[in-house]
């Protein structure tokens, strides 16, 4: 079974363009991160740090096994010896402060067309709005907006790159989760009229949940 783990790099801040050194440090961590996990949630310093406690740039990163997150325990060693940072200790999300949170992330933007070209906002604002207030009644929070990156299929050289928006929920119970599948099924998949998307991430206490239209 995949499981998250979630860490924060203390020393790593938002990508600015204007820091340069920063960014080269970030665009490492990210690229080691593809190359171990596939993909990742890059969390502002500041946001969800009840969630995932500490300073820094927080990650969270979906793995198939115990094997596969000490490679990442170690490539973390390794590299943050490298960038002169201290090496953050990857944590099994079910085992920490997400085991009674889910939550949900929705793209911003819809698939590009052609590949690699124009990409639309994937919802206009008031279909925005009205999944927010649907959402309203059980959401733990103010919406979070994240970046994250991932390898659309294993042979894949060219990350897909989003801002998405993560909704928080607390608990992740089997009846919260069915009633956020339902949820999404209900209020973000829509037939293809806006939402393209093949399959929308759901987090569920730290395991992951790939959910498709039907």
């Amino acid at each position: 079974m995949k499981r998250e783990y979630d860490f924060r790099i203390a020393g790593l801040r938002s990508l600015d363009s204007q820091d340069i050194e920063n960014a080269k440090r970030v665009k490492r961590v990210r690229s080691k991160l593809l190359g171990i996990a596939g993909g990742f949630t890059e969390i502002n310093p500041g946001v969800c740090t009840d969630l995932i406690p500490g300073a820094g740039l927080g990650y969270v990163v979906t793995l198939p096994s115990r094997e596969k997150a000490r490679e990442l325990d170690l490539a973390l060693r390794k590299l943050s010896k490298d960038l002169g940072l201290e090496a953050p200790k990857p944590q099994l999300a079910a085992a920490g402060p997400r085991h009674n949170y889910s939550f949900i992330l929705v793209p911003e933007k819809a698939n590009p067309v052609p590949a690699g070209g124009f990409r639309r906002p994937l919802f206009r604002q008031l279909r925005w709005a009205k999944i927010e207030a649907a959402l309203g009644r059980i959401a733990a929070r103010r919406v979070e907006f994240v970046y994250g990156e991932w390898l659309p299929s294993r042979s894949a050289r060219t990350a897909v790159q989003d801002d998405s928006r993560m909704y928080v929920v607390r608990g992740a119970s089997p009846a919260i989760k069915k009633d956020l599948i339902r949820f999404i099924r209900a209020e973000i998949f829509d037939k293809g009229i806006e939402c393209d998307q093949v399959c929308i991430y759901l987090s569920c206490g730290g395991i992951p949940v790939f959910v498709t239209e039907r």
